[in-house]
């Protein structure tokens, strides 16, 4: 919500995440795990189990691998994770620090050591996870929660890093872009799931009902190409995750100051001796997250407000003393 003249905009948004596993009624936020258990011969390992625990909430999903050593975790989250396998008369295997982003399907390829099953062997995650999508053939970009804070923007609406991808283009700014080549109301623009496109002007790709504001947004995720069938309607997708709260309290304040006193004066004010343009911009606000039971149930809070006091430069004709009394000779006859 944007209002001009000085008056105050203010953006509230407030979330209380309860860590759950329940069917998404809306698009879904998740991603699909899945790889193979196998030994230091290469032979699969059936039955051995899998656990991935989600480092910042400590939430953990369990399965076991099947006859051909595969397993899989349908829908799992955005985070970072750890990933831990083994099975009787193996040594466990934790992998940490995988990454798994929305809308990214994950293949993690975890090889188990013979020993005892309480004996743990850590590895990273660049050697067994695998970067590239071979599940489907969505062509999709994600933008971290590092990406998102740390890219430049001008002021703080994050719609704009969607123009750093290929395919998307947008002379006139984020709101009216085109992806790849199309109509922006090909685009499906969400906000945790939800539809948050402008249903009545619906013409603009990234014009939402509710500001996408750097401070609580956790991640990205472009799709130009080939979206799969549950994404829901539009040839290209764009999805925008909220932050949740974790384990660990976390709180931030931040200010944001914009001044006409580092702009350029317009040319045909400056032509007429008149003063620059007033133009404003004070974005504040502060986040908390943290937990409300540990491991089960989080928040996060976030308040943002803007103020744009301001000026405009109005151009009007005003008639001279004889004009006003109907003579109108002044006017030339050649239109010229």
């Amino acid at each position: 919500m944007a209002r001009i003249g000085g008056r105050t905009a203010i953006a509230l948004v407030a979330g209380i995440v309860l860590a759950a596993v329940v069917p998404a009624a809306a698009q879904p936020l998740t991603s699909r795990v899945e790889g193979t258990v196998q030994d230091e011969t290469g032979s699969v390992v059936p039955g051995a189990f899998v656990l991935m625990t989600q480092v910042d909430t400590g939430i953990v999903w369990e399965t076991t691998t099947d006859e051909r050593g595969l397993y899989l975790f349908p829908r799992m989250p955005p985070g970072t994770f750890r990933v831990a396998a083994g099975a009787a008369g193996f040594a466990t295997t934790v992998v940490e620090d995988v990454r798994v982003a929305l809308n990214a399907p994950t293949s993690i390829d975890i090889v188990v050591e013979v020993g005892a099953v309480a004996e743990t062997v850590v590895v990273a995650a660049a050697g067994p996870q695998s970067l590239l999508n071979t599940a489907n053939a969505e062509l999709n970009t994600n933008l971290s929660r590092e990406q998102v804070r740390d890219l430049p923007l001008n002021g703080s609406d994050v719609t704009q890093l969607a123009l750093t991808q290929a395919g998307v283009t947008g002379p006139a700014g984020a709101r009216t872009a085109s992806i790849n080549g199309t109509r922006g109301t090909f685009n499906n623009f969400t906000l945790d799931g939800v539809n948050n496109q402008d249903t009545f002007i619906r013409t603009d790709a990234l014009f939402g009902e509710i500001p996408v504001k750097e401070s609580f947004i956790e991640e990205i995720s472009i799709t130009t190409g080939n979206a799969d069938v549950d994404d829901g309607l539009g040839a290209s997708q764009t999805q925008f995750v909220t932050r949740s709260g974790g384990n660990r309290f976390d709180t931030e304040a931040f200010f944001y100051h914009r001044n006409e006193a580092f702009n350029a004066t317009n040319f045909f004010n400056k032509a007429a001796g008149i003063e620059k343009e007033r133009v404003r911009v004070h974005e504040f606000g502060f986040n908390v997250g943290g937990p409300i039971a540990r491991d089960r149930a989080f928040f996060f809070l976030n308040y943002e407000e803007e103020r744009q006091p301001g000026s405009s430069s109005v151009v009007r004709r005003v008639l001279t003393d004889p004009a006003r009394r109907g003579d109108f000779s002044y006017v030339r006859q050649d239109n010229g």
